[in-house]
């Protein structure tokens, strides 16, 4: 009997979680410039903009004004948020100039194109992944 309730236990825990997918416009890009875009999905408020905590990672080569990413297999969540910025020199990193004016040397663009001095808040830039398909629109700000 024991047996039999553990195995029944386990396989309440294999269930399936519904899973969604992300597909993401990106627009404004400077086509004119050398480069890669940066895709950045983080799944945790603790984790934004860390870069050794990035949930999932998309580097694509710059070929058009704009470009469309798509996230699989995404499980239902209230707490995603997306970087996304064009990598002109390909280190992988997000370059900033200090003087005159602190910002991004390269374009950059996130979630719900919220802008602001200083990095977006995670609580400003978050979705949500709850239906099969999820369409999101980010401009790039150079």
């Amino acid at each position: 009997m024991n047996l039999l309730a553990l195995l029944f236990f386990v396989s309440l825990n294999l269930q399936i979680q519904p899973t969604g997918k992300l597909i993401v416009k990106i627009t404004n890009i400077d086509s004119t410039a050398d480069g890669q875009l940066v895709c950045n999905l983080y799944d945790k408020k603790s984790d934004w903009l860390d870069t050794d905590k990035v949930y999932h990672k998309i580097t694509i080569p710059i070929t058009a004004d704009s470009a469309i990413v798509h996230f699989d297999s995404l499980r239902y969540s209230d707490s995603y948020a997306l970087q996304i910025f064009h990598d002109a020199d390909e280190n992988g990193t997000l370059n900033f100039s200090f003087f005159p004016i602190p910002g991004p040397k390269e374009g950059v663009g996130v979630s719900n194109n919220k802008f602001r001095m200083g990095p977006p808040a995670y609580k400003d830039t978050k979705f949500t992944i709850n239906q099969p398909t999820t369409h999101l629109k980010i401009r790039l700000k150079y």
